[in-house]
């Protein structure tokens, strides 16, 4: 799986020369959704969480479980492709008092048509951690490719989903998400 995601990504940067001529809008995008996701990251063990279960993961390397989450997402696409922008990213871990927090760059690569677009994006940023309310939260890297699926409801509204997996070694997690994005001028670029 790991090997998939690096190709992915050698193609998103290597297909960076191929991004087509400038728009003569350049064309603003919102999005809104959900993701939710699984944190497998090493952490001090003052942020493990307590299991439901009978045990405390002490363990520093104790998986933080799943999380759950609210994402908006603005880009722009200044040419015919390719799209630049920042993502943020805010909720809950599976045990109470936890939360998780985030805040990314993302750059991708965009074919759409006039009913469907498919996406290629990496997003490059920060991760917060915490596994209760009392405790500072633990920052962590998050380089994440991602594949996205939309389909167009009209030029300017889409509803979609991604799924992606995190490129940082130590880290073994994943994220699926469902959105709506909004356009400032039809999504392709007509």
């Amino acid at each position: 799986m790991l090997n998939v995601l690096k190709v992915l990504s050698l193609g998103l940067v290597a297909s960076a020369g191929c991004i087509g001529a400038p728009l003569d809008q350049p064309i603003l995008r919102t999005q809104f959704g959900g993701n939710a996701r699984r944190i497998a990251t090493p952490v001090p063990a003052s942020v493990a969480r307590v299991a439901t279960s009978t045990a405390a993961k002490s363990d520093a390397s104790a998986p933080l479980d799943n999380a759950y989450t609210g994402a908006m997402q603005f880009s722009l696409r200044p040419f015919r492709y390719l799209y630049l922008g920042a993502e943020f990213e805010a909720g809950v871990l599976s045990s109470p008092g936890s939360s998780f927090a985030a805040a990314y760059s993302v750059a991708g690569i965009e074919a759409s048509t006039s009913g469907a677009g498919l996406a290629i994006e990496i997003l490059y940023g920060r991760q917060w951690l915490s596994g209760d309310i009392d405790l500072d939260p633990v920052g962590i890297t998050a380089i994440e490719p991602r594949v996205r699926f939309q389909y167009l409801l009209d030029p300017q509204v889409a509803i979609g989903g991604m799924v992606g997996a995190s490129a940082v070694p130590e880290e073994r997690g994943w994220m699926g998400g469902l959105y709506i994005g909004i356009y400032s001028h039809p999504a392709d670029g007509s």
